[in-house]
């Protein structure tokens, strides 16, 4: 496995991980060994440091009331921003699998605790 049977993953909090092994600097030999792998895999990669803070958690929500004819991104980005920032949108929602909810990914504050009933226009559309 290439000493990656050696490194213990935590996930710190919505899309951060923290990455250790028990021999010190293990982790910044495999990272220049398998580069590519980890550019692959990770936005970015970064040496922990005691002042790192999380101020944002990831968060999936249910959509109710949208006609099928507004299941667009730009849509969806739209109500995203009404609590946060839309970070994906579920694979099933986008091959229209499940037709009950569009189901998003969005990035909100930490501590924010969203409950949200709104009727918002889109398209010249009440939803």
């Amino acid at each position: 496995m290439g000493g990656f049977n050696l490194v213990r993953g935590r996930i710190l909090r919505g899309v951060y991980v923290l990455l250790s092994c028990e021999e010190e600097g293990q982790i910044k030999r495999l990272i220049a060994d398998n580069k590519e792998w980890f550019e692959g895999n990770f936005e970015s990669i970064v040496p922990w440091d005691d002042s790192f803070a999380i101020f944002e958690k990831i968060a999936w929500f249910r959509c109710r009331g949208i006609s099928l004819a507004l299941w667009i991104n730009q849509c969806f980005e739209c109500i995203g921003v009404l609590v946060g920032t839309l970070v994906e949108v579920d694979e099933g929602i986008i091959s229209k699998e499940v037709l009950e909810y569009a189901r998003l990914c969005i990035r909100i504050p930490l501590g924010e605790e969203v409950r949200l009933a709104k009727s918002m226009r889109i398209s010249d559309r009440l939803c």
